[in-house]
């Protein structure tokens, strides 16, 4: 397995999209986190589809992102449907070992060697735009310190 150059993907146009990526990357930098994702509610609303905006930092988050494209998430199911419902970060400390009713893609996240997720509410200030942004690390997190941090950097760099 090769080391990939980390990349952030976003190829809109749409400028609150490619700030978003930004935010992933450099939340993904500060806080260490391997991979990032942003759903956001499909045009229908419901349920969160992927957006352009990610974060890869190697090849495997960049199959777990490729494998998770066509991935839906309605209204309190998986991780993302419940922050999306309860408006509230979510934090676990390993996603590739928990049932798939609670984790969907946890064997996605084995095969990608990712470990550890905090997912973050985003609402875009004077718009009805919301986002899950989804963070990974390669490590087991094993302290809701990790998620604070992401939340504040996450918030200092909207």
């Amino acid at each position: 397995m090769s080391a990939a150059k980390p990349e952030a993907r976003s190829p809109t146009q749409d400028p609150l999209v490619r700030k978003v990526a930004e935010v992933l990357e450099g939340v993904c930098r500060k806080c260490d986190f391997a991979f990032a994702e942003a759903l956001c509610p499909r045009s229908d609303g419901h349920c969160l589809v992927q957006t352009p905006a990610t974060f890869c930092s190697n090849d495997d988050c960049k199959r777990f992102h490729q494998a998770s494209s066509e991935f839906v998430f309605p209204l309190q199911i998986g991780i993302p449907g419940r922050v999306w419902k309860h408006k509230n970060i979510a934090w676990h400390g390993d996603v590739s070992t928990l049932p798939s009713t609670i984790y969907l893609r946890s064997e996605l996240a084995h095969q990608a060697k990712l470990k550890g997720c905090v997912a973050i509410p985003i609402q875009v200030r004077d718009t009805s735009t919301f986002y899950v942004a989804l963070f990974y690390s390669s490590k087991i997190l094993d302290q809701r310190d990790i998620a604070e941090k992401a939340l504040e950097t996450c918030r200092g760099l909207l």
